[in-house]
Order: structure tokens, then sequence, then C-alpha cells
């Protein structure tokens, strides 16, 4: 997984439920050493298949949908 330096707290939370849910299964927010690096290069490293998973904090652009079938799934609104 990688994107998004914003959501980091919001990401840990997540990846520490999924970990204690399916401990055999690895998750790493920014393979390999841990940080993020924003949701432009979130969407590259997916479109290179260099991760499975961008977390963006931003619309998806018109063009990003369409490359490999991305699909945005809200997981937070700003209030």
């Amino acid at each position: 997984m990688d994107g998004s330096v914003t959501m980091v707290k919001l990401i840990k939370l997540m990846e520490n439920a999924y970990e204690q849910k399916h401990p055999n299964i690895p998750i790493t927010y920014r393979v390999p050493e841990g940080r993020p690096n924003g949701s432009n290069q979130g969407i590259k490293n997916l479109r290179e298949n260099r991760v499975q998973i961008a977390a963006i904090s931003r619309t998806l652009l018109p063009e990003e949908s369409l490359q490999r079938n991305i699909k945005l799934i809200p997981i937070a609104k700003a209030s």
C-alpha cells in the first residue's frame, strides 16, 4: 500500500485492525520502508503493480479511474 501522507494515522489504525483479524497476511504502508509517498505516487505505484492499494486524499482524475479499472472506495470524509 502507498499513498497519502495526510492519511497516515487513519491507515495505521486500519492496518492494525486488519492485522489482528488476518495475522498471516502482511500489510505495509509504503513498501519497503514504511513511509508513504503521497497520493500521486501511490496511484502511479498502483498502475505499475508495485502496490495493491493506493490511499489517496483527493478525488481520482477521470483518466486515472479508467486505467487498470481503478476504483475509488471512500473510507473517510472531511468535515
